[in-house]
């Protein structure tokens, strides 16, 4: 492409494009993926289920997906997360979330992908209704951090995926920090194949076990709908151990 935006990336730009324009290169970038023979053989069945839920994804405004210069393929996710800290200073960390009686072990910041149109504000509100409507109203909002933008490896389509991520700073006042250490704590049992997973991870990227809070510390937050976050406090220096990159 010939467009050419000073101290602006090529993503930021097609971000800040019209639905229908995300759309039509997104569907270009499908076409792509779905005639490159180093892509197709990264998958060893439902190539074609693969492509239908990123085009899904795309036409949801969930993401976006461009196709670079050199014919590089990459998934552009907008997020906003929640940094709440309690009145000791610990952060909330979601360990992971539990749908249909099934863990999935990710430790991050609570937090939802924009949607096309929504701003980060809107974001916020969405995860302060949806996931976090027990301690909604003891969350005092702070400022936002500036933009992070990270690359990784999309498990699930094994493309390059650019999160461009917004950070809320949030506390939490005491009264509902008591509540919310009454909330049921889990079952245990659920998650021990995840968690485990989780710790071969971290012990062949680190050569040390991983911290996780004592069992009873770890609790659910009851989501609208089929999902629940699995939830800890924790010293940010662990979580942001635990949470990082393999």
């Amino acid at each position: 492409t010939d467009l050419e935006v000073p101290f602006t990336s090529y993503d930021e730009i097609v971000i800040s494009m019209s639905e229908v324009t995300q759309c039509f290169i997104g569907k270009l970038a499908i076409q792509h993926l779905s005639t490159s023979r180093s892509w197709l053989d990264s998958f060893t069945l439902q190539t074609e289920g693969r492509l239908a839920e990123l085009e899904q994804e795309i036409m949801a405004g969930k993401c976006t997906l461009v196709s670079h210069s050199m014919g590089e393929v990459c998934r552009v996710v907008s997020v906003t997360a929640l940094h709440l800290t309690n009145p000791d200073g610990l952060l909330l960390a979601q360990l992971g979330k539990v749908k249909d009686g099934e863990f999935k072990a990710n430790c991050m910041l609570p937090g939802s992908k924009q949607r096309r149109g929504e701003l980060p504000a809107g974001v916020i509100q969405r995860l302060l209704r949806d996931d976090l409507l027990q301690i909604a109203t003891g969350i005092e909002l702070g400022g936002i951090k500036s933009e992070v933008t990270e690359v990784s490896e999309s498990s699930t389509y094994n493309i390059p995926t650019t999160y461009h991520r917004t950070i809320q700073k949030a506390s939490l006042a005491r009264p509902y920090y008591a509540t919310l250490e009454q909330l049921p704590a889990f079952d245990p049992s659920r998650a021990v194949q995840s968690l485990e997973s989780e710790t071969s991870r971290w012990e062949k990227q680190y050569g040390s076990k991983p911290f996780y809070p004592p069992i009873e510390k770890i609790f659910l937050l009851p989501g609208i709908g089929s999902a629940s976050i699995l939830c800890a406090w924790m010293e940010e220096r662990d979580f942001e151990k635990l949470s990082a990159p393999a």
